[in-house]
C-alpha cells in the first residue's frame, strides 16, 4: 500500500536496508570515491554532496540526535568520516522511480 502523503512513484527506503542500499547506490559510492580525504568537515558537506546538504542542516540534525552516527569534534570544528556521512545520506534518501 502506498503512503498517501507522498507523490506517486516515491518510495522511502526502510532504515534496516538503508545502509545496504547506500552501498549499492553508485551515486553515493561515487561521493566516497571522489572525496580526497577520509573525513568531511561540516562546512564542506555542501561541496561533498553536490549541494544536497547544508552545514546548518547537519548542525541541526546533530543537535536533535538524528545526524550521522559518527562525528568528530576538535574544538569547535566538526567533521564526519566519509562512510558514516554516506550511510546517513542513504538512510535519509527517498528514491523515486519513474513509472
Amino acid at each position: 500500500m502506498q503512503d498517501q502523503s507522498k507523490p506517486a512513484g516515491t518510495t522511502t527506503i526502510a532504515p534496516s536496508t538503508a545502509a545496504q542500499s547506500a552501498n549499492e547506490t553508485p551515486a553515493l559510492n561515487c561521493l566516497v570515491d571522489r572525496w580526497p580525504s577520509g573525513l568531511v568537515a561540516r562546512r564542506d558537506v555542501g561541496t561533498f554532496s553536490g549541494g544536497l546538504l547544508n552545514a546548518k542542516t547537519l548542525a541541526n540534525r546533530d543537535s536533535a540526535g538524528t545526524g550521522p552516527r559518527v562525528r568528530i569534534t576538535i574544538g569547535r570544528r566538526v567533521c564526519y568520516p566519509v562512510e558514516s556521512l554516506v550511510e546517513w545520506m542513504g538512510e535519509e534518501a527517498t528514491v523515486t522511480v519513474a513509472a
